[in-house]
């Protein structure tokens, strides 16, 4: 009987199947405990809750603030005249009443008043606000309050508008970009 050294030296195919096997359960394993250790830090992309979880986006393009159940504020700086914003428009500020439809006009506002930090003037400033209908040629229809003309043109605006809707009264604060 001859032995043959070289043939059993080497390998079977069953054994190397048993190590990709092995190899491919650890990977597997590896990348389950790799998901639920990092999944701890809660999901980054959750919704906000409270108050940020109400907040959405209005017909002008802010952000639209609630006002409790009875509709929502979007304050924006836009051209006097209701035109197209280019660098030689005369701005105001201006604050749209919907109601939770963000598309029907809320019940008109008393007492409407705003406040607003600019980097030039780092102390708050007031802001008179009066019902004036937009001149834009296709308004929406929204109670709207706006300023005088004024220098509303900065990189951030920042600042709170007070309105008093149905007898209760809110203050919101409002950021622009």
């Amino acid at each position: 009987m001859r032995f043959d050294v070289r043939r059993a030296a080497r390998p079977s195919r069953r054994d190397g199947l048993g190590r990709t096997l092995r190899f491919a359960a650890s990977c597997l394993l590896l990348a389950t405990a790799l998901a639920v250790v990092g999944g701890c830090g809660g999901d980054p992309l959750s919704k906000p809750s409270g108050e940020a979880a109400l907040i959405k986006s209005g017909p002008h393009g802010a952000s639209a603030l609630p006002l409790g159940d009875k509709g929502y504020v979007e304050v924006v700086v836009e051209p006097a005249n209701g035109s197209a914003k280019n660098k030689t428009s005369q701005l105001v500020l201006a604050a749209y009443f919907f109601q939770t439809d963000l598309k029907t006009p809320l019940a008109v506002p008393t007492e409407v008043s705003a406040t607003i930090v600019t980097p030039e003037e780092p102390t708050p400033r007031p802001v008179s606000l009066i019902a004036k209908p937009s001149a834009a040629p296709k308004a929406e229809p929204a109670t709207r309050f706006a300023s005088e003309v004024g220098k509303f043109e900065y990189d951030e605006l920042q600042g709170e508008i007070k309105a008093t809707v149905n007898g209760e009264a809110f203050t919101k604060s409002f950021r622009l970009r």
